[in-house]
């Protein structure tokens, strides 16, 4: 299998919500790039730019758009072990994050770290690619 990681991540509730979150999805390189091309033909098939899962509504090329991702993804990259989606919840009013003086840049980074090392470890991963 291809030593090389792709990682794609992004990060909800920051700075200002008490529940934050890094959702990460990785596998080889070759995989998530061609995961990406395909959830980039749902997006120009549905005459879509990008698709924000809060503001999917009633829209009916969004709605479209998120139920042909998900049957991707899941269906065919998740299920079959070709990509894996890791997600890290913390909840900034918790003890171990409601510190006088906290730095939130900090610990975001911490989080960054924590999440990118066990998808790394669970591919037993050469290179990194972001």
């Amino acid at each position: 299998m291809d030593k090389i990681l792709s990682f794609y991540g992004d990060e909800s509730g920051f700075p200002a919500c008490q529940y934050q979150a890094i959702a990460v999805v990785s596998g080889p390189k070759k995989i998530t790039l061609q995961l990406r091309e395909e959830l980039a033909s749902v997006l120009r098939e549905n005459k879509l730019t990008e698709i924000k899962f809060n503001e999917i509504g009633t829209h009916a090329p969004k709605v479209n758009a998120a139920h042909e991702f998900l049957s991707c993804c899941v269906t065919d990259y998740l299920r079959n072990g070709l990509v894996r989606v890791d997600i890290l919840c913390w909840d900034t009013h918790d003890k171990r994050h409601s510190v006088a003086g906290r730095d939130d840049i900090a610990n975001l980074k911490r989080m960054w770290y924590k999440i990118l090392v066990l998808a790394a470890r669970h591919w037993n991963a050469d290179t990194w690619s972001f």
